[in-house]
C-alpha cells in the first residue's frame, strides 16, 4: 500500500489548483489534495503566478483557480513548458 501511495505522489499533476483560505485572505496552491499546500500567498495574482510556474515544473496540463464565491477558471498550460519540464 505504501508503494502505491508512493507512486501516486510522484505521478505528474495534470492540474495544479489555487484556492482561497477560508477565513483569511490568504490563498493556497495545491496539486489536487487540498490538505497538502505547496504554497501559501498573500493575494491571488500572487498564487495565480506559482502555479504557472508549478505547473510548467509538473508537465501539468492547466491551472484551476477557485475564487472566494464558488467561481472556476482554468488556464491551459503551454504544451511547449510541458513537452520542457519532461
Amino acid at each position: 500500500m505504501n508503494e502505491l501511495l508512493h507512486k501516486k505522489a510522484d505521478a505528474p499533476a495534470t492540474e495544479v489548483h489555487v484556492v482561497p483560505v477560508r477565513r483569511t485572505a490568504s490563498w493556497r496552491v495545491h496539486d489536487g489534495d487540498v490538505s497538502i499546500a505547496s504554497s501559501e500567498h498573500t493575494n491571488e495574482t500572487e498564487a495565480e503566478l506559482a502555479a504557472r510556474r508549478r505547473a510548467e515544473e509538473r508537465g501539468a496540463e492547466r491551472v484551476v483557480v477557485h475564487d472566494r464565491y464558488h467561481r472556476i477558471r482554468q488556464i491551459a498550460v503551454p504544451t511547449d513548458s510541458r513537452r520542457a519540464s519532461s
